[in-house]
């Protein structure tokens, strides 16, 4: 005897199962890889808005999902072009995500600030001396990093 409709039912679950199972491994992509891959897959535009920025022409303030956020400068003279991917939270508690050109394959802290950077297990770390202001970065590829703050 033969239930009709069953089949049905059936693959209708078994396809909301499969489509859960991909939000979830998704889901759980870090903040990291997720940025590392777009500046791998857009290198050459995001150079190309690199070095408009650093020129000082200015026309891009967004490029896909990530803003511009400009060139910083530090007193070494080494400026990047940084590019913000998303955050999190609410100040006193919050995290900035992106990444930065850097011209002259150089890490720096968040916004190019002078603060001493600590080699850690493959990444920088910076701490603010008087707070809990802090971050880390590393390097996505020549020229290219990856950057975490929290403030």
């Amino acid at each position: 005897m033969r239930i009709y409709g069953r089949g049905k039912k059936s693959k209708v679950l078994c396809a909301f199962a499969v489509a859960a199972m991909l939000f979830f491994i998704a889901s759980r992509t870090s903040e990291e890889e997720k940025i590392c891959a777009f500046v791998k897959g857009h290198e050459s535009e995001l150079e190309e808005i690199s070095m408009q920025q650093l020129s000082g022409n200015h026309p891009t303030i967004s490029y896909k999902e990530v803003t511009v956020d400009g060139v910083f400068e530090n007193s070494n003279d080494k400026p990047i072009v940084q590019f913000s991917y998303t955050g999190r939270g609410l100040v006193p508690s919050s995290k900035y995500y992106g990444f930065y050109y850097s011209p002259s394959d150089t890490p720096s802290a968040y916004q190019n600030v002078d603060i001493g950077l600590e080699v850690g297990d493959g990444a920088w770390e910076w701490h603010q001396a008087d707070g809990d202001n802090g971050g880390v970065t590393k390097k996505i590829k020549d020229r290219w990093y990856y950057y975490e703050s929290w403030f």
